[in-house]
């Protein structure tokens, strides 16, 4: 009985380090470039506030980020889906704008 009971419980703890794809929970390209996003927009705001940004820098950094959750939002609305094409130039956008932030070439 204690052989069996034990797995039991330990089963859902192991279950829980496990990977979000492996829980069932699968993440689309809109998801992922969402929460990338999102992510972003709070590293320039931190940016600004610790003054590492300029406000107008700001702005422009602000709006290609929001243009890309825009059209990842719509294209995944209209078609269902993003296509790999999309997917990889609008995260090359958001990866310029990460780039700009850390100051990278």
């Amino acid at each position: 009985m204690r052989r069996t009971l034990l797995p039991s419980i330990l089963l859902p703890l192991l279950c829980l380090g496990a990977p979000l794809q492996a829980q069932g929970t699968v993440e689309t390209d809109s998801d992922y470039l969402q929460h990338r996003a999102a992510t972003l927009k709070d590293r320039i705001d931190i940016a600004v506030k610790e003054h590492h940004l300029t406000g107008k820098k700001a702005a422009k950094l602000r709006l290609a980020v929001g243009k890309v959750q825009t059209e990842a939002g719509h294209l995944q609305t209209v078609n269902g889906t993003i296509s790999r094409p999309d997917t990889d130039r609008m995260n090359q956008k958001l990866t310029d704008v990460e780039r700009t932030l850390t100051h990278q070439p």
